[in-house]
């Protein structure tokens, strides 16, 4: 899901011939990298693989701006309306925060997409034209396949906790989609923490404690993070199983 958006980034920064296997072979060599401190190499991995594909310098700067401001979008979407409809006021970040959040990464996103073409002329590089309503369409797939992605890792998450809690069913699954999101932005936006460690399992801890025991909520936030690890190889050794098929 995070590749295939990437994708859709690319082009719409100007991207031509581009290639989906290639793509996602340089996604998947790269993402693991985010958790070198730093919490920057796997971009700028993405922007040495890409250059050697191939890709243009542009648009590659242009898809990683969208993407971070696409992914903090969804997921402050998301816990803006679980928080709304579950009443969750004592989460490690506030309802008015997500609402900053969101508000910036919307407004910074328009500006972004407007002005995109001014920039890249100032830049000496050639944007094809794209209308308005085909960057709208390719945003809204990409913030379709950012917020699926999100509600999937949340469902991993709750599976988790429901396994190791009695307090926690079915009807707290929102809650738990909610906690895994804020967590997520709380863990991209501070400054050099690789993927997140250790602040996105700070404020799962925090918050699961109110809904259950803090053993169960310490055991939790550990599981889904080695899900998580565990995900990021799976698809880093797919995507080098891609190498030696990879288009020329």
């Amino acid at each position: 899901m995070l590749s295939s958006a990437w994708v859709q980034l690319l082009i719409l920064s100007g991207q031509g011939n581009i290639r989906l296997k290639e793509c996602h072979w340089i996604y998947g060599q790269t993402q693991i990298a985010k958790y070198i401190p730093g919490n920057i190499f796997h971009y700028a991995g993405r922007h040495t693989l890409g250059r050697q594909a191939g890709l243009s310098h542009t648009a590659l700067i242009g898809a990683t701006l969208y993407e971070a401001l696409c992914l903090l979008l969804a997921a402050s979407t998301l816990s803006i309306i679980g928080i709304a409809a579950f009443g969750l006021d004592q989460i490690a970040i506030s309802k008015w925060q997500l609402i900053i959040v969101f508000a910036l990464s919307i407004t910074i996103l328009a500006t972004a997409t407007i002005s995109m073409p001014h920039v890249v002329k100032l830049a000496g590089g050639d944007l094809p034209a794209k209308g308005m309503g085909e960057k709208v369409t390719r945003l809204k797939n990409v913030l379709l396949l950012h917020a699926a992605f999100f509600l999937i890792s949340g469902a991993l998450f709750f599976i988790v906790v429901a396994n190791h809690s009695q307090e926690i069913s079915l009807s707290g699954f929102g809650l738990i989609i909610v906690i895994s999101a804020a967590a997520w932005i709380l863990g991209f936006i501070t400054p050099g923490a690789p993927a997140g460690v250790g602040i996105r399992e700070a404020i799962i801890v925090l918050t699961l404690t109110q809904l259950t025991d803090s053993s169960v909520a310490v055991i939790a936030a550990i599981i889904y993070r080695l899900i998580t690890v565990l995900g990021d190889v799976v698809f880093f050794i797919s995507a080098r199983a891609l190498t030696q098929r990879r288009p020329v």
